[in-house]
């Protein structure tokens, strides 16, 4: 038998009549669907979780390793008063840096080279080497067992420091070679096999040679624009003396150049000349301490061997009589010829200068400094010429007015000129003779082709300059008495040419 079907109430039925009429069919997925959207939250959630996670900063976990600790190592650390001294020894020499600014010295004098008190000593230098044998410290401990000093050349160190405190004791070092990938140099305690790293300026200064300990400061700052005079003297040649004309001196009223050639004879310089042999002799350098004389050899010093220059300078440009003197004495080059031997007023130290800075002695001759005109003279001194040659003489007469802009008043042969200008062109063809070279001998005798005699407002109140038969190219120049200097015969016959046409002209 089948069971009996129960009918549904009104309620029921209501019901169910009214969820068809909102979904149908769609009814019957509706719960699917909702499962569906819940457990893709679900998983969008637990995504986000993860994520947010990983991005979000973790608190940091306290760290169990230990702080790095530095590798610097402290090797020495005393005071510096307590420094004696410090004997470096290379290869090349040994030198004692003595402290005179001990605790028990009570003074505060300055640096020493043991057993040379002259050494004139770079108190800087000294200073630093007392202060790394007070106060030493290494870039780090590179080994503290080596068994083979040479990989660190410290079999044959490139130097060995002694140091000896007023304590008594002593310790001694080694510096070696330089580190490969750095600037430091191994360094190490001698008699113990510990390898240290030695920052590169404590190791270069406690393997300073005693040649790099001396000064090179020059005597005094040398001036250009204050040097008056310059005197040059070598075995064998005659002495150069040149400097600013001074008082006493005749030729200063009526010269235009104020610089005189006074050795090996006086004639006025050449300005330009020897102005720019003021300005090297002002840029003399040192480049490095040679040693003692008696150490070294073939410097050409020896027996007052050499050049001696003596400078003489003033000491400020408001007082220019206030002079101060410096000598320097020049010798031969270096072997590789790049430098020269230089002594510094008269002190047994020999020092090297670059051999361009002493390059100016090939130009201090007479023949290259002198003046090259043979009788440049000062127009405003001169009142009257009288020139003979040739058998015929001609008279040039200037008459300076006293007031002040009036012009001057030139006659030739006694009348007066109507051309200012070609006078004055004359007139320095007169003056502007330019000799071509030193005479051989300063006494030549010779027939006088041409005479110029200057009539002077100032001292020495006439100056004769002639011009004398020497050969067919040459005439000599026979002044105060003496033929210094040969001139071009054409420059001569030109004058006389030059003379024919403006008398020619004037009449």
């Amino acid at each position: 038998m089948k069971p009996e079907k129960k009918l549904a109430s009104a309620e029921q039925l209501k019901g169910e009549k009214n969820s068809g009429k909102q979904g149908g069919k769609a009814g019957v997925y509706r719960r699917p669907l909702l499962a569906a959207i819940a457990l893709a939250a679900l998983a969008l959630a637990v995504c986000i979780y993860f994520i947010s996670g990983r991005t979000q900063p973790q608190p940091a976990e306290e760290s169990t390793v230990p702080a790095r600790q530095p590798e610097t190592v402290k090797l020495i650390s005393r005071s510096r008063e307590e420094v004696a001294e410090v004997t470096i020894t290379t290869a090349a020499q040994s030198c004692t840096v003595v402290n005179g600014k001990t605790r028990d010295s009570g003074s505060e004098a300055p640096y020493t080279l043991k057993g040379q008190p002259d050494f004139d000593l770079d108190q800087s230098k000294a200073e630093a080497i007392v202060g790394y044998a007070a106060s030493l410290t290494a870039n780090r401990l590179v080994t503290d067992h080596a068994d083979d000093l040479a990989m660190y050349g410290l079999a044959e160190p490139k130097a060995i420091v002694s140091i000896r405190y007023t304590d008594g004791t002593e310790t001694t070092w080694c510096v070696g070679d330089r580190a490969p990938t750095s600037t430091a140099s191994y360094f190490m305690r001698q008699g113990t096999q510990a390898v240290y790293l030695l920052y590169a300026s404590a190791a270069e200064s406690l393997s300073t040679v005693r040649s790099a300990l001396h000064t090179l400061a020059m005597p005094g700052a040398l001036d250009k624009n204050l040097i008056r005079s310059l005197v040059l003297e070598a075995e064998g040649s005659d002495t150069l003396e040149v400097g600013y004309s001074e008082e006493g001196e005749e030729d200063k009223g009526y010269s235009i150049s104020a610089l005189r050639l006074r050795q090996p004879f006086y004639h006025t310089a050449n300005p330009e000349r020897t102005q720019q042999l003021f300005e090297d002799v002002a840029a003399l350098s040192l480049s490095a301490y040679a040693g003692e004389l008696d150490e070294l050899t073939d410097t050409g010093l020896e027996a007052e061997g050499g050049w001696r220059l003596t400078v003489r300078q003033a000491r400020s440009e408001e007082n220019l009589s206030d002079q101060e003197t410096f000598v320097f004495r020049v010798g031969n080059r270096t072997p590789d010829g790049q430098q020269a031997y230089l002594m510094v007023d008269d002190t047994q130290a020999v020092y090297l200068t670059p051999v361009l800075a002493v390059s100016f002695l090939e130009n201090a001759t007479p023949a290259y400094l002198v003046d090259q005109f043979a009788n440049l003279i000062y127009i405003r001194a001169v009142n009257r010429i009288v020139i003979e040659g040739g058998g015929k003489q001609w008279q040039l007469d200037i008459e300076h007015p006293k007031a002040e802009n009036a012009s001057d008043v030139y006659r030739f042969n006694g009348q007066e000129v109507r051309s200012p200008s070609a006078f004055r062109k004359l007139y320095q063809q007169i003056v502007g003779m330019t000799t071509s070279k030193i005479s051989p001998d300063y006494f030549l005798q010779g027939e006088t082709v041409l005479s110029v005699c200057y009539h002077l407002d100032v001292a020495p109140g006439e100056l004769l300059v002639e011009y004398l038969e020497y050969d067919e190219d040459y005439c000599a120049v026979r002044r105060d008495g003496l033929t210094l200097f040969l001139i071009k015969r054409q420059q001569v016959e030109s004058l006389q040419e030059a003379l024919l046409q403006f008398s020619a002209d004037a009449s």
